[in-house]
């Protein structure tokens, strides 16, 4: 078998643009079409199924005249001499060109979509119309932390927080019922880890390719974005506190100067001899809420100024009354201040916000009473803490006989907005604060804790040389 042509139609001439004579003189003109990739299967094809004299059908490429490349599907039927010898070759070619381009243009289509998906930072799932998971995205593995095979065939509401549980799978199901796209959903989902993952997800029904009404869900990891939005609201209202603290304690320390004023005057009146003592212990009330008034100053002064030089142990003498009042009558606050030539720098009233912050803390760590003690030593001229060597330091050790912190606690207790609170009982900054402060002065502070043992926090700042005064 030569498979030279004897008859070619004019089709064959329109399709390839060869004249009809190149077809019927030229030998084997038929392999010389082939496409080099294609040659040498379509060939070895052709003459296989010759010598079996077997009628065959095959796809390959084919050269036009012009240098085009044309799909040609080939319907060979093998004329047989009646002894199993191939004797002719009758065939038909079908143009597939324009077929395979289309197929070829879906390919990409779908390559490119498949690549968008595959490499989305969002969730893309198909579940079923019951919530069986059908697809997910590779980005479900990063987010979630589970493996896709532990995934696929699982109801997607398995996993939901139990508090959104119903409140989406209602707002999934009207949207399956009536053919519209969900809503914006914001709810929490299980993470391998065991904690929570805070998504945002919008879906909508689709019918598959088997006539299936299944849902096509995006979803959005933004865990970190509410932690900021509630972190911006915690500021927000501790921003107004301080602003409605100020307010009321410059309002009552006015009342104050007025009765102040008015005490003195009544106590130096030759009238008032037999009334100094009662007047005498209302000077001494008042003036204890004037000290009162100038803490909650300090408390809630958004900015701390320039430093200033302050003599330690007085300062925290100072405290007393006011951290008593602020532990509550069961909590007995002891001083052991043996620092009285160390003078300090700090801004105004932040040395009162270090002592608040941690009373406070050591007071809800002893809700059935205990002991606050707030101690002052000097260090040797020397002293390593952490990797720096600092020169002579005074160092404020203040402790509770409270409940104590566990390690993983006590690793994050200065990380802002870290609490261990009830919701609306905490914002998580006080620590914060304090390391905030101390460190800004050229300070260090550590924490001594172990459940059930109570806790010690112990602050080192530098020291000012020179005479207190």
């Amino acid at each position: 078998m030569t498979l030279k042509f004897t008859y070619v139609s004019q089709g064959a001439e329109r399709l390839f643009g060869y004249s009809l004579e190149q077809w019927l003189t030229r030998p084997a003109f038929w392999v010389d079409l082939l496409h080099p990739e294609d040659r040498e299967q379509a060939v070895e094809l052709c003459r296989t199924a010759v010598n079996e004299c077997r009628d065959h059908d095959f796809e390959y490429r084919a050269l036009a005249a012009d240098g085009r490349v044309l799909w040609i599907r080939d319907l060979v039927r093998v004329i047989s001499d009646g002894h199993g010898h191939a004797t002719a070759l009758h065939g038909v070619m079908i143009d597939l060109t324009e077929r395979r381009q289309a197929e070829s243009a879906l390919d990409r289509k779908d390559q490119y979509y498949r690549a968008l998906i595959e490499h989305a930072l969002d969730i893309i799932t198909v579940v079923s119309r019951d919530g069986i998971l059908q697809y997910e995205s590779p980005s479900a593995e990063r987010i979630l932390g589970y493996p896709l095979s532990e995934r696929l065939g699982r109801n997607v509401f398995d996993l939901l927080h139990a508090d959104d549980l119903s409140r989406v799978r209602a707002v999934f199901e009207a949207s399956m019922a009536t053919g519209r796209p969900t809503t914006f959903m914001r709810f929490r989902y299980r993470h391998a880890d065991g904690t929570w993952r805070v998504l945002e997800a919008i879906g909508r029904p689709f019918v598959n390719d088997e006539g299936q009404l299944v849902g096509i869900v995006n979803c959005r990891d933004v865990t970190e974005r509410q932690q900021l939005e509630e972190q911006v609201r915690d500021a927000q209202k501790m921003e107004a506190l301080g602003r409605l603290t100020s307010t009321i304690a410059h309002d009552f320390n006015n009342l104050l100067v007025v009765i102040l004023g008015s005490v003195e005057l009544a106590i130096q009146s030759e009238h008032s001899a037999g009334l100094r003592y009662d007047l005498g212990e209302i000077k001494r009330s008042a003036e204890l809420g004037a000290g009162l008034t100038r803490q909650l100053l300090a408390f809630s002064r958004r900015t701390t100024g320039a430093p200033e030089i302050i003599s330690l142990d007085a300062s925290l003498l100072e405290l007393k009354g006011i951290l008593q009042r602020l532990v509550g009558h069961d909590v007995h606050v002891e001083l052991a201040l043996g620092a009285q030539t160390a003078r300090v720098r700090l801004a105004r009233g932040t040395l009162e916000q270090i002592i608040m912050n941690l009373a406070v803390n050591a007071r809800d760590a002893m809700p059935k009473g205990g002991t606050l003690r707030v101690a002052t030593a000097n260090t040797p001229a020397t002293v390593d803490i952490g990797s720096e060597e600092m020169a002579e330091r005074v160092v404020i050790e203040v402790s509770d006989t409270g409940s104590g912190m566990p390690a993983d606690i006590r690793a994050r207790i200065f990380e802002p907005y870290f609490t261990t609170k009830d919701a609306g009982k905490g914002t998580g900054l006080g620590m914060s604060t304090v390391y905030r402060i101390v460190r800004d002065s050229g300070g260090h502070i550590d924490v001594d804790s172990e459940p059930g043992h109570g806790t010690r926090f112990r602050i080192h700042l530098p020291i000012v040389p020179g005479d207190p005064g």
